[in-house]
């Protein structure tokens, strides 16, 4: 996920791994086997999906099936530097889009467990178009022109409050 392709002091850059063809494809793809990657580096999950996020890309298939596989070992990875990517992440133009491919690989289950359930709870549909709380929670944060960290973070937690609750309506 980092030193792909290098560039060399004539600016001439030299791909060895196809990443040239990755960003004309829009993609994210971890070098050589996507599970030894992130077995090496568990916070590359992590990164791969803010990368993903940052630069509108998709995550290759096989990249995105090792973070799911291993989506678990990323609590081996300090709280401060998954706090750090969640920090990243959340400020970005497409943090809405990151947070759903959180949810997608099983990142979110284990950084935000609380947050799960949200994709499961029904709420009434309004101006957001909404069909559930993960969704309406998504549409919240991608209305946010550019938040900081904690405008974010209390964009993206408040739902859980109405979850919890058991009460889900306009209000949400």
């Amino acid at each position: 996920l980092h030193d792909a392709l290098p560039i060399y002091e004539s600016r001439r850059v030299i791909d060895y791994v196809g990443g040239v063809e990755d960003l004309r494809r829009k993609v994210v793809r971890a070098i050589g086997n996507p599970r030894d990657r992130f077995d090496e580096d568990k916070l590359r999950m992590l990164r791969g999906v803010r990368f993903a996020a940052t630069f509108d890309f998709d995550l290759d298939e096989a990249t995105s099936a090792a973070i799911a596989e291993l989506a678990a070992t990323v609590t081996v990875v300090s709280a401060e530097r998954i706090a750090q990517e969640m920090r990243a992440l959340l400020v970005l133009p497409g943090r809405a889009r990151g947070l759903e491919l959180l949810r997608q690989t099983g990142l979110l289950a284990v950084i935000l467990p609380e947050l799960v359930p949200l994709a499961e709870t029904p709420v009434e549909r309004d101006r957001l178009a909404s069909d559930n709380l993960w969704q309406r929670t998504l549409d919240v944060l991608g209305r946010l022109p550019s938040p900081g960290f904690p405008l974010a973070l209390a964009a993206l937690l408040h739902a859980s409050a109405w979850h919890e609750a058991g009460s889900v309506g306009d209000g949400a």
